[in-house]
């Protein structure tokens, strides 16, 4: 069996989790500092490196990770800490560190943590794919620190936050940041599948199973063989699509339209829902097995308002992609524009900003964006209230009369996708129709 080679990096000589049991699977050299480490042996002859802040302190530890990556860039390397804190892991990831680990650890943690990583090799840095998380808030660099640790593991995850924050961005992340990078990523919209077609959808078919069925298909689920497949608007799942999806993450196999036996699937779930689903087990429109075993990891996004460090980011990078892709330039915005701009509570979250976005730039100018030139619902004196009704009809016609039978902005202000509205619209009965047309005058010309 060949030994794992691991470099450390630590001031103290002492080492409490050297065990005997270490030592007979693995080659350790200690390096008191980053610069003995790097002028000794070739560097990318190890394994992993352990940077530790024994003997030291968080900060020169830090310096070691560093050092280390700017010669070793794709070197996998664990971080050590004894005292460690919330700006440390978030540090950590910034510096591109994959394994973060609070001391005292024991020697199987540490352990488990390397082989983590030499199994990862080939990723890309975590810091430079969890960039594509715009974001500069504390909200946003804890929740990356969060997705990088969760997304080396295997459990199923559960991304809940309201319309517009990203979930579907951050189900992607977490598949980028996995062991699962290199297979399928495989994203299904909940409320687009109908019944009839679930099973042949996800479960796949042989060839004649039914009428039409002129050649057999695998199915979206083993198609994700080995990968990541990620159910969005899980809340929009019908009684009988839930049942199906507990069977898959019980035992993991799945049976064909018209096949005898089970065929063995190896997939990660990923679920997504803007929908208060504890609230829905409760009222009997979820099923309480299906909901614990889709949480077994929480990923909550905070909504854009309690985030506003975001907002400016978000402008200046959605403005620069439009630019990129018309070949104009973003002028960006005046002082007031932004203040403007970050008083706003976006309702619709990041995609609502966006979409405000895109509608400025067709009336670019050379100079600054000012006040005057962002939407209405962005700078009016008055800010949206949550939509109050005694009922779930009304509370839909109520938001629709708001917007203007919008249905876009309705299902934004419902916090819903518009799916979901389009189906609780067909249910309550609730047609364009119904609208109240301007009463014509009776005056006579």
């Amino acid at each position: 069996m060949q030994r794992t080679k691991i470099a450390l990096i630590q001031r103290s000589s002492i080492i409490p989790w050297l065990t005997e049991e270490v030592r007979a699977d693995v080659d350790l050299q200690r390096f008191s500092d980053a610069f003995q480490y790097l002028s000794g042996m070739a560097g990318s002859m190890w394994s992993a490196v352990v940077v530790s802040d024994q003997g030291s302190s968080p900060r020169a530890a830090m310096e070691s990770v560093a050092k280390v990556k700017e010669a070793f860039p794709s070197m996998p390397i664990v971080l050590l800490l004894g005292n460690s804190c919330e700006e440390s892991a978030i540090a950590a990831l910034r510096a591109g560190v994959r394994e973060y680990l609070k001391g005292p650890v024991t020697a199987g943690q540490l352990l488990e943590a390397v082989q983590r990583l030499t199994g990862l090799k080939d990723l890309p840095d975590c810091a430079a794919v969890a960039h594509r998380w715009i974001g500069e808030s504390e909200a946003s660099q804890t929740l990356c620190a969060y997705a990088a640790k969760v997304a080396a593991g295997r459990s199923t995850v559960l991304i809940t936050g309201e319309t517009g924050t990203g979930k579907d961005l951050a189900a992607e992340l977490l598949h980028l940041l996995s062991p699962r990078r290199k297979k399928p990523f495989v994203a299904l919209n909940c409320a687009a599948i109908p019944d009839s077609l679930l099973e042949s959808e996800l479960f796949g078919r042989e060839k004649g199973a039914y009428t039409g069925a002129d050649t057999a298909y695998e199915g979206k689920l083993k198609l994700a063989e080995g990968g990541t497949v990620f159910f969005d608007e899980i809340g929009d799942l019908t009684p009988y699509g839930q049942a199906k999806l507990l069977r898959v993450l019980e035992n993991r196999q799945v049976q064909r339209l018209g096949a005898v036996s089970d065929v063995t699937i190896d997939i990660r779930v990923i679920a997504a829902t803007n929908q208060d689903l504890r609230a829905m087990v409760d009222k009997g429109l979820f099923r309480r097995d299906l909901y614990y075993r889709l949480s077994v990891t929480h990923l909550d996004i905070p909504p854009l308002r309690v985030r506003r460090d975001d907002i400016l980011p978000l402008l200046h990078h959605f403005g620069e992609g439009f630019a990129n892709e018309c070949g104009g330039r973003f002028p960006g915005f005046s002082v007031g524009a932004q203040k403007a701009l970050l008083a706003y509570d976006w309702p619709g979250n990041v995609r609502e900003l966006r979409n405000v976005v895109e509608e400025l730039f067709v009336r670019l100018t050379d100079h600054p964006l000012q006040p005057e030139d962002l939407p209405f619902e962005v700078t009016g004196p008055h800010r949206e209230q949550p939509i109050e009704a005694p009922d779930e009809k009304s509370k839909i016609v109520r938001a629709l009369e708001t917007t203007h039978w919008n249905k876009k902005r309705a299902a934004e202000r419902l916090c819903w996708s518009r799916m979901t509205l389009y189906r609780k619209m067909a249910f309550h009965q609730i047609k364009c129709d119904d609208r109240e047309e301007p009463k014509k005058s009776g005056m006579v010309a």
